[in-house]
């Protein structure tokens, strides 16, 4: 019993020698190789990391995009239902917002705008970024596709430098994607922001990216809105818009209140859109956001019922008189 218990124990050993053979003869072999595998890239300056990623994908652009379609058939195909064709996207959030947490999709651009997958210099950080690649990609002649794929995560840092004056660079973004590809439909990103059109904000120099659009001979905004995203609400009858402020009681503005509730209040003025008042060509006065697609709810009319002293707000469809939602504006 106890030669059997050497032999088998020296059997083993073996074994496991030979098997560290070969996985330190296949390392040493992978090392040799990981030369022509692995190509490493160096930007001669210290970048933030999208930078970086941005000089490693313009070294070989045309191989790596093609290894990119090939993951992306491997991991498609592997799916349930692969033979469906992906989702056309619009864009993941509405233009007309102020809001400074969009996020894309998983998606995919045409390779012939592999510019746009990455953000200009100029371009302060991520915030509305990724509303101008979907009016760049489609205005472009790209197109843009949900692709599902469960194995891509997105690790979300817990301290982001920027994060105190975010709105800042999330305002500065979005005018300049409204001067470069909104044409005349700018306004709706300054009425979103409830600002003047010339607010003083500085969204730096955008000459580059308009020479951009007109050497790709991109088209118009208003392509994109009837062939692209037509459930996007228009608000081109807009006369004016802003704050109503109270004339005897300073610093308070009118605002919507609470969204359930269907009274105006006064509440001190903050600039934000609950406070947005917008007055239309047909006499509506409406308070709130605004609707940005058929598919939400549009800002309420303020209305004058003719009951009690204080005006109302209902949906402009739902007054039972048009004559109590019209308002006279005088300059």
């Amino acid at each position: 019993m106890a030669v059997a218990r050497k032999i088998k124990t020296l059997l083993t050993v073996n074994i496991l020698v030979f098997v560290g053979i070969v996985l330190f003869s296949v390392y040493c072999r992978l090392q040799d190789r990981s030369e022509e595998l692995v190509q490493i890239v160096r930007s001669a300056d210290r970048r933030a990391r999208s930078r970086h990623a941005k000089v490693g994908a313009l070294v070989d652009r045309e191989a790596i995009l093609q290894r990119l379609d090939h993951l992306e058939e491997v991991v498609y195909n592997q799916l349930n239902g692969a033979d469906r064709r992906p989702t056309p996207r619009t864009c993941p959030r509405s233009l007309w917002s102020s809001s400074s947490s969009m996020r894309p999709c998983l998606s995919s651009c045409a390779r012939s705008t592999a510019w746009s997958t990455t953000r200009p210099h100029s371009c302060s950080r991520r915030s509305s970024w990724w509303t101008i690649i979907a009016t760049m990609v489609w205005q472009c002649g790209g197109s843009m596709e949900v692709l599902p794929c469960s194995r891509v995560a997105h690790i979300e840092r817990t301290k982001k430098p920027y994060n105190n004056d975010i709105d800042y660079y999330a305002k500065r973004n979005a005018l300049r994607a409204a001067e470069v590809w909104m044409d005349d439909f700018k306004s709706h990103v300054y009425m979103a922001w409830n600002i003047p059109m010339n607010p003083g904000v500085d969204f730096g120099d955008v000459s580059e990216r308009v020479a951009l659009r007109e050497r790709l001979k991109c088209r118009s905004f208003k392509w994109y809105l009837e062939n692209v995203y037509p459930e996007m609400r228009i608000y081109n009858d807009t006369l004016t818009y802003g704050e109503v402020r109270n004339s005897k009681a300073s610093g308070y503005c009118l605002d919507q209140g609470a969204e359930d509730d269907d009274r105006a209040i006064l509440y001190p003025c903050h600039g934000m859109s609950s406070q947005l008042v917008r007055y239309s060509a047909h006499g509506l006065l409406q308070l709130g956001p605004l609707g940005s697609t058929a598919f939400l709810p549009d800002s309420k009319c303020l209305v004058d019922e003719g009951r009690g002293r204080m005006p109302t707000l209902k949906k402009c469809e739902d007054v039972a008189r048009p004559t109590q939602r019209l308002w006279d504006f005088t300059q």
